[in-house]
């Protein structure tokens, strides 16, 4: 497989700024959790596209707000989520942070200088937010999104700014801003339906343009991806494992077994494995499966069956091509493929040979080839039962991957929240680890 198939899942992530007030919010932020980014990532799952809103109302640990981090944290992740924002206001202006926010926290003013003057200028974090991640940056106006709440709304009447103060004076004058831009989307809403349908319908507008359709070729290795990239997010890697693997299918065209027991990450290292293998040898020729990935990626004749139609360059018809014992012909044209491609490296990696299904007794393993040729690297996985049972008969060599100790739960853990800027307090941490 090209290597360029593999760029297809590394810049795909769409991450979603969400930019309020947090009190007056509450059930606009929920209903787009729980309804339309749900919606958006179903919608666009064959497109490869994953979709991730970032909503820091939880996440922040207290001692972090004490120490003033709360400013760095937010500016932070709209970094991280360029180009997408969505800003929604409402009848407050927000907190507004004073000038022992930087002093606790000096690294604010590394990273962002102009914090100082902004606050000094009594500005909310919503409007530092909405000045930062836009308004001061023409890349994002065409891009973004603001929708206001109507004034007549039981929640903008319930949480409005006294009339006349500072704080309603400087709300005005942001949406006022916002609205009198002719590059900037703006538009009022009425109730969260209204609301969900509005940011629905700009996102997928945007996301239609940065991610087209897939061609056919790309679609059929798509879910191999999307499991790929699952298994990638958070990855604490074990060197001895890579050495392990490495060090064998250098020496030999005997495939490697994977195993240990269920949970232990098989499918993580072989993930991980693949793309590091990929991106150091560009040239070679890459063929997997995780059979987790889709329905068809537990069916063997689908396997082989992509498999060929990656070898050959063009799709298989099993009807046309094919009468008699399907899996057994497929299996020797396979080889046959194989064989022409030598002296072409080619690195086949099939997971979870224990979970397939077993039409005609697929557990049994017959269908994959018991050799390969010299050009030919094989790595497999497997959990306990009858197709491990069998891969030993083969004599083929184990590595055995024991389940990650409690430091590296708790790393796991920390790592894949601050992916979203967010962590839990040390005593949460341990009791997710110690629960079986």
């Amino acid at each position: 497989m090209k290597k360029s198939i593999f760029d297809l899942y590394k810049n795909r992530e769409v991450r979603v700024f969400i930019s309020s007030t947090f009190r007056d919010m509450m059930e606009e932020r929920e209903y787009l959790v729980k309804k339309v980014f749900p919606g958006l990532r179903k919608k666009y799952a064959d497109r490869g596209v994953t979709i991730t809103e970032i909503d820091l109302r939880w996440g922040v640990l207290e001692e972090e707000a004490e120490n003033g981090k709360v400013i760095d944290i937010c500016l932070t992740e709209i970094d991280n989520s360029r180009p997408y924002f969505i800003g929604i206001l409402g009848g407050r202006y927000g907190w507004i942070p004073d000038n022992t926010e930087y002093e606790k926290h000096k690294k604010i003013i590394e990273n962002f200088s102009w914090v100082v003057q902004d606050i000094e200028s009594s500005l909310s974090i919503t409007e530092m937010e909405i000045q930062y991640g836009v308004l001061r940056n023409p890349a994002m106006l065409k891009r973004s999104a603001f929708y206001f709440r109507a004034e007549n709304n039981k929640n903008s009447i319930a949480f409005s700014e006294t009339p006349g103060t500072v704080e309603e004076k400087k709300l005005k004058k942001l949406k006022k801003i916002i609205e009198n831009n002719p590059d900037i989307v703006s538009s009022t809403f009425n109730d969260v339906a209204e609301l969900g349908n509005k940011i629905a319908g700009h996102l997928s507008g945007i996301i239609e343009a940065d991610f087209p359709i897939l061609d056919s070729e790309a679609k059929r290795i798509l879910p191999q991806l999307n499991f790929i990239n699952s298994r990638r997010k958070v990855y604490i890697k074990d060197d001895k494992y890579f050495k392990l693997i490495t060090d064998h299918i250098e020496r030999t065209s005997s495939p490697v077994v994977i195993t240990g027991k269920t949970g232990a990450g098989a499918s993580s290292l072989l993930a991980n494995y693949l793309v590091e293998y990929a991106e150091n040898n560009p040239a070679d020729i890459l063929l997997y499966n995780f059979s987790n990935a889709s329905e068809s990626s537990s069916n063997h004749i689908q396997v082989l069956k992509r498999f060929c139609s990656e070898l050959s360059g063009k799709e298989i018809n099993l009807q046309e091509e094919f009468t008699g014992n399907t899996g057994e012909q497929l299996k020797n044209y396979f080889g046959e493929l194989i064989a022409q491609k030598a002296p072409q490296k080619i690195l086949i990696v099939i997971d979870g040979l224990d979970e397939f299904d077993n039409d005609d007794n697929s557990l049994l393993l017959n269908w994959l080839p018991d050799d390969y040729n010299d050009n030919v690297k094989v790595i497999y996985s497997c959990g306990a039962g009858e197709s491990l049972e069998r891969l030993k008969k083969r004599r083929y060599e184990l590595v055995y991957i024991t389940e990650p100790d409690t430091k590296v739960k708790k790393e796991f853990i920390n790592k894949y929240l601050s992916g979203y800027s967010k962590k839990l307090p040390e005593k949460y941490v341990d009791e997710i680890v110690n629960d079986d």
